[in-house]
């Protein structure tokens, strides 16, 4: 869908309104050796702004927490990430692309 950036404050506080609805269309997509790489892409659900992100992932072995009748379920990862959106927002620091916002992009296997 193609959404209306919105110029808000870089890293404005508090943050404007979540718009649930974009964090719902982003897609991530785990890639790489080992899938160790993140790639998210969509739109920042704070500006508006197109986003594309890869990030390296440092995967930790966890014990499963499952109880019985629930081993092999849905896994998931979670992602914080910042918007690269490519607009220069009011009060950035020079060459700083993005409203600076944080969130957390979430893939199920």
């Amino acid at each position: 869908m193609d959404r209306k950036h919105r110029n808000t404050k870089w890293k404005q506080t508090p943050p404007p309104k979540c718009d649930q609805s974009v964090l719902d269309e982003n897609s991530i997509k785990i890639t790489g050796v080992f899938q160790k790489r993140a790639n998210v892409s969509g739109h920042c659900p704070y500006c508006l702004g197109a986003v594309t992100i890869t990030k390296d992932l440092n995967l930790l072995a966890a014990r499963s927490e499952a109880t019985t009748g629930q081993a092999g379920g849905q896994k998931k990862l979670l992602v914080t990430v910042q918007c690269n959106c490519g607009h220069s927002h009011r009060g950035s620091p020079d060459g700083t692309l993005g409203c600076g916002q944080l969130w957390v992009a979430e893939a199920v296997k």
